[in-house]
């Protein structure tokens, strides 16, 4: 935001008129895409640790427990649809 203000300070252009030209919906449903595919990502890493062997020696019972726990709230998470 400062930016804006510092052109516009300067002589290069108009900050209110360069945010109302933003397409607000559509950076809201790439900001939602991403977050979608980070979310996704972290579950399945979580699901990959969670069901390894290594991890299945090297980690106490709870831990897992908590890792899958937390998978499967990523899932939960995964439904709501994004608009």
């Amino acid at each position: 935001m400062l930016r804006l203000f510092t052109q516009r300070k300067v002589g290069k252009g108009d900050p209110v008129k360069y945010l109302r030209g933003i397409n607000w919906q559509d950076l809201g449903k790439q900001s939602a895409t991403e977050v979608k595919n980070i979310v996704k990502d972290l579950r399945d890493s979580l699901d990959d640790m969670s069901t390894s062997w290594h991890y299945d020696l090297l980690l106490p019972d709870a831990a897992i427990e908590g890792m899958q726990a937390i998978g499967k709230t990523f899932q939960f998470m995964e439904s709501f649809r994004y608009r």
